[in-house]
């Protein structure tokens, strides 16, 4: 059985460990570093269970975050080439003809 730290606030995953450690370790460890006892809280839990807390609090909220700003990118790079449009007085077709010599 495996073992998770997990921060009381958020159910945020601090710490993963597979193998034979007694429970308390990681929270052990965790108080080592001067983190405070009463924050968090160590738990047995499966490889598919850490799997799917795995997901749901590290992984999506990187590819939400990741997404927000490609989209961002995206909406400044629209801006851009209307202001060089605008600036240069181009039709859609010669912005793009633009682009293609660029690349």
């Amino acid at each position: 059985m495996s073992r998770v730290l997990i921060r009381k606030l958020d159910g945020f995953p601090i710490e993963f460990q597979s193998g034979d450690a007694p429970l308390g370790t990681l929270l052990q460890n965790a108080i080592n570093a001067g983190l405070d006892e009463d924050d968090y809280e160590e738990q047995n839990i499966t490889d598919l269970d850490y799997a799917v807390l795995e997901e749901d609090k590290i992984n999506q909220p990187i590819r939400a975050e990741q997404e927000a700003r490609n989209a961002q990118k995206r909406i400044r790079q629209q801006q851009a080439v209307s202001r060089i449009k605008i600036a240069l007085n181009l039709s859609d077709s010669e912005i793009q003809d633009l682009r293609d010599a660029l690349i």
